[in-house]
């Protein structure tokens, strides 16, 4: 084929959808593809994780309801003849101008010779019931595809939406780990070069006469390898079905097929794949039927105990109180909670509930609102056991002891540990990362005291998370530039390059400017911290030369990213993670002054109005005051996080 798919997008849209029309999902999952036998035989994928994750997008954001979407996963319902059946029951049969029409496939893809096509090659799909690596006599073929498209044409059908997450090439392997979505199939013919044929487009499943109706989203570069990953929940899912769930469930009213290929570039910035893009891209998605839903916490649960899907890492301690809604609700203000409950035990990802009342129903896959937040206690277990070892070990421990925001361990879980080596003391993270590294005199008390200080900043700052909310809903990205320099000062900036991804690599010394976006329903004011690899935290925004009552941001319920000016960010040359933590509150705050220990000692508590400051204030003094309580509606976090290297 001229062009090689990896995982795509197709999409045949017209005006806004008409409100007479119906719409229609046909999802199809081939993932058992395993024999007796494996010679010959393509091996399995996580194809129903893929489903799964793209049916729960299309009802709970894209406004498709349950009895519309069809899901074919089991071996049985995704053989050739099974595929092509449904999608003419599902999809064609009955099918008018008004409706609006959704297919995905994920499974393996192929090639198979055919003089028809002006390289010789036909794109395949691979169903359950293939008859081996070799033959794909039973492929369902691009023509096949095609075909289908002309029946709902006929039929005066124009938007369509047609994904595919497959690969037609050998040399596309899903590169993270497990599995290979497709593979050519030897062949002694030699592609032809000359007539017979109609080349393909970017998509190799549609002709560039048909595609350009169409928008058309590939993973990747036809040279590039499309991989799987391992979702939240421990599966195998294709990063390209990932990528796609992410964009669309961001999608707004006006979102259009060039906004999610943006986001979905952002978002496998990561991975070596570089999705492609072509089509009428300007199209609404869907015809703008995206849907605004509320954020909340799942309730799960486990045994006699109920489980809020939220801990330490969240910012959510206890004493945190919560109400609990029926599963599915997507209106939090009109609805009646079915009953509140309160933390009692917060891990790091999960708390323990305890309920006001008796609930007459289940609340297992319930939805919980925040009412009230209590953080959590900032005091790090320090493992202090190769102390005993020096001479000067008693004393120092004993030094330890008094620090306020640390308690001392012999083994067990810690959060760090002082390590002797040949070089002297080392404070490490339980993760193995050098927190400090210790002078061999005197000084070793006051050198620890500043580095668990600095930890403890940085873990407050980093568990800060705060998105269960409407009111002051942000988001953040950061976008590389280069910038405009004169007489080695930045001016200005000359060209933008691009968003960088959450948990993408960077190199040292790249610029950037942040981007936000209000998505709530009033103006707030945005506090910027840089967390360094060395633990290190600096205020970024407002700058200090500026009122930081004039910095406020308009919410905006159209997507709208605004860059917060005068700002530009040259990445640390020091590598290791560095994370920017966007705070946003519903009034000033200045948390410059309590970042250092000796301008947080001089600031009076009762004086500091924000709960936020307060906890920030305390993180930095080590003190114990946990049971400080936050609205929800007060605050709202965004964060990304670069790998510098």
């Amino acid at each position: 084929m001229a062009a090689l798919l990896v995982g795509l997008v197709v999409a045949l849209v017209g005006d806004v959808a008409s409100a007479k029309g119906t719409r229609r999902a046909l999802l199809v999952g081939v993932w058992a593809y395993e024999r007796a036998a494996s010679e010959g035989a393509w091996k399995n994928l996580g194809s129903r994780a893929d489903v799964d994750a793209i049916r729960g997008v299309l009802i709970g954001h894209l406004g498709f309801a349950p009895s519309e979407v069809v899901a074919l996963t089991t071996p049985a319902e995704t053989t050739h003849r099974a595929i092509i059946d449904a999608f003419r029951k599902t999809l064609i049969d009955g099918a008018g101008p008004d409706d609006e029409i959704f297919f995905h496939y994920s499974g393996h893809g192929s090639q198979v010779p055919d003089d028809r096509e002006v390289d010789g090659l036909a794109e395949t799909l691979v169903p359950s019931d293939y008859v081996s690596v070799t033959d794909g006599a039973n492929d369902i073929r691009d023509k096949e595809i095609e075909g289908l498209l002309a029946e709902l044409a006929a039929r005066g059908v124009r938007r369509v939406t047609l994904s595919f997450d497959c690969c037609h090439s050998g040399t596309i392997t899903r590169s993270r780990m497990r599995g290979v979505r497709g593979a050519g199939r030897a062949s002694k013919a030699r592609p032809r070069i000359d007539g017979g044929g109609a080349a393909d487009g970017a998509s190799g499943m549609v002709p560039p006469a048909v595609a350009r109706d169409f928008v058309v989203l590939s993973a990747c570069r036809p040279e590039e390898l499309a991989g799987q990953c391992y979702d939240d929940a421990g599966q195998v899912v294709g990063i390209y079905s990932m990528g796609l769930v992410r964009a669309l469930s961001r999608a707004t009213a006006s979102t259009t097929w060039r906004d999610v290929y943006e986001i979905l570039r952002e978002s496998l910035a990561a991975d070596p794949q570089t999705p492609q893009i072509e089509g009428a891209i300007d199209r609404l998605v869907f015809g703008g039927s995206a849907v605004a839903t509320p954020t909340y916490i799942a309730v799960r649960a486990e045994g006699d105990a109920l489980l809020l899907e939220a801990g330490r890492l969240q910012g959510v301690g206890p004493g945190t109180t919560v109400d609990v809604y029926a599963p599915g609700t997507r209106d939090f203000t009109s609805t009646k909670p079915i009953v509140s409950a309160e933390v009692t035990q917060a891990g790091l990802a999960t708390s323990t509930l305890r309920l006001g009342q008796s609930p007459a129903v289940a609340l297992g896959g319930g939805r919980a609102r925040i009412r009230r937040q209590v953080l959590p206690e900032t005091r790090m277990r320090l493992d202090a056991r190769a102390l005993s070892a020096l001479p000067e070990g008693p004393s120092i421990t004993r030094d330890l002891r008094a620090l306020p925001m640390v308690e001392l361990t012999q083994g067990g879980t810690c959060d760090l540990a002082v390590v002797a080596g040949t070089g002297g003391l080392r404070l490490e993270r339980s993760d193995g990362a050098v927190v400090a590294v210790l002078p061999a005199d005197g000084r070793v008390v006051e050198a620890m005291r500043s580095a668990v200080e600095g930890e403890a900043r940085r873990r407050f700052i980093a568990g800060l998370s705060n998105d269960a909310q409407d009111a002051l809903s942000v988001r953040m990205r950061l976008v590389q530039v280069e910038p405009d320099l004169q007489d080695g000062h930045v001016v200005g900036v000359r060209r933008v390059i691009g968003p960088i991804a959450d948990r993408a690599k960077a190199r040292a010394g790249t610029w950037v400017r942040v981007e936000v976006w209000n998505m709530g329903y009033q103006r707030i004011w945005l506090s910027l911290l840089d967390v360094m690899p060395d633990g290190a935290v600096n205020v970024l925004w407002p700058p200090p030369d500026r009122a930081h009552a004039d910095e406020r941001v308009e919410n905006s319920i159209d997507e709208r990213w605004v860059a917060l000016p005068d700002l530009l960010i040259r990445l640390t040359p020091t590598r290791g993670k560095e994370t920017f933590k966007l705070i946003a509150t519903d009034r000033p705050v200045q948390l410059a002054p309590l970042l250092d220990v000796a301008q947080a000692c001089q600031q009076t508590r009762g004086a500091i109005s924000h709960p936020i400051a307060r906890w920030l204030l305390d993180a930095t003094l080590g003190l114990r005051s946990g049971r400080d309580a936050i609205e929800p509606a007060q605050w709202g976090t965004a964060s990304v996080t670069v790998e510098v290297r």
